[in-house]
């Protein structure tokens, strides 16, 4: 038995390097990743999908639902970490304050 671990597709937030907030959808190029995610692993014998609630998990999640009839479990435990204020913020003007 494999276990793939994937991350969801890009969000404007992260192309932008910018620390997401837990409703950051997929970019229109997150979805065609997304796509062709769904496309090579309908190719496999997909057992079981898991991805946390938020919505670009979700996005990406659902795509490869329909492309491999695979069940898909919520499991909100799955979010990223709470990164408090520094949510919204570009990462790199983020980690540079982090003391303060």
């Amino acid at each position: 038995m494999a276990i793939l671990l994937v991350r969801h597709g890009e969000t404007p937030s992260n192309a932008a390097r910018v620390v997401q907030v837990p409703n950051a959808p997929l970019s229109e190029r997150g979805r065609a990743q997304a796509a062709l995610l769904a496309a090579r692993l309908s190719k496999l014998d997909v057992a079981q999908i898991v991805a946390s609630d938020y919505a670009r998990a979700l996005d990406t999640a659902e795509q490869v639902r329909a492309a491999t009839n695979a069940p898909l479990e919520i499991w909100p435990e799955l979010r990223e970490r709470n990164f408090g204020e520094r949510r919204g913020r570009n990462a790199v003007a983020a980690a540079d304050h982090a003391d303060d």
